[in-house]
């Protein structure tokens, strides 16, 4: 099986390989390495024995201590240094966030966008877990979160970020979340965490759902406000100084 071979899963969610995607010295992210995906829990045996097959090295988990131990991954590849909460803190939980919405669509949209801006510091040692495990070259890795959108998403954009992958690309990459969106309103009502949103008009909640351009701008503009420009950020909140960087890229990039 090569890296453009990623396998189709028959419980996959809004998982997808970032290989291809265009850097601006012109090279792409190289194919089979990094894998961004929503909840693995749903993965049946012949899913775990693909991408077994497949070579993933590792499962970097972003949901809270609370949702990884209500919906366990399964066991794929070396252990990754597991990123916990304490128990009374459920930062980035969707449940979380429908308890703070039910006025409007706009001020559900508005919502989201203050917790797209507050991610990148509230989240600071998860995704400072995931640049580690890059930096191990612990790869294929597959990091994800409940629905594979937000705090997903953001990571993607700050590993890409990091690689020199083009603002474009790494929008064109965060609203590719829009192809799994009946999927994931079927699961945010299902879901117990979340099941409040079924007694809200869905156009209230529907700005949860959606990959919208305007939350990766708030998150940026967060970005900018606190520490001036990505490169900043990344070397002070992430660790990854320019050497590091190049590292990254020497492992995680290819030509065009």
């Amino acid at each position: 099986m090569t890296p453009h071979d990623f396998p189709v899963l028959e419980g996959g969610f809004n998982i997808r390989d970032l290989g291809g995607l265009p850097t601006q010295d012109g090279r792409v992210v190289r194919p089979g390495r990094l894998i961004r995906s929503g909840t693995l829990s749903d993965l049946t045996v012949r899913d775990v024995g693909a991408l077994k097959s497949y070579g993933i090295e590792g499962i970097f988990d972003l949901r809270s201590t609370r949702e990884q131990l209500a919906y366990p991954n399964p066991v794929i590849g070396k252990p990754v240094e597991p990123w916990r909460l304490p128990e009374n803190e459920h930062v980035g939980e969707p449940g979380k966030l429908v308890e703070r919405i039910g006025i409007s669509p706009e001020h559900t949209h508005g919502v989201v966008c203050e917790s797209y801006s507050a991610f990148p510091y509230a989240y600071k040692m998860a995704y400072r877990g995931v640049f580690a495990t890059l930096a191990r070259n612990q790869t294929p890795l597959i990091f994800h979160c409940a629905y594979g959108k937000d705090r997903t998403g953001i990571g993607a954009a700050l590993v890409l970020s990091a690689l020199g992958v083009t603002r474009e690309a790494v929008t064109q990459d965060y609203m590719r979340s829009n192809d799994a969106l009946e999927g994931f309103k079927e699961r945010f009502l299902r879901d117990s965490h979340t099941a409040a949103a079924r007694d809200l008009d869905p156009a209230i909640w529907y700005p949860v759902a959606i990959a919208d351009p305007s939350y990766l701008d708030a998150m940026f503009d967060s970005i900018a406000r606190r520490d001036g420009t990505i490169e900043r950020y990344l070397e002070v909140e992430m660790g990854v100084d320019r050497a590091m960087q190049e590292r990254l890229k020497d492992t995680l990039l290819v030509a065009a």
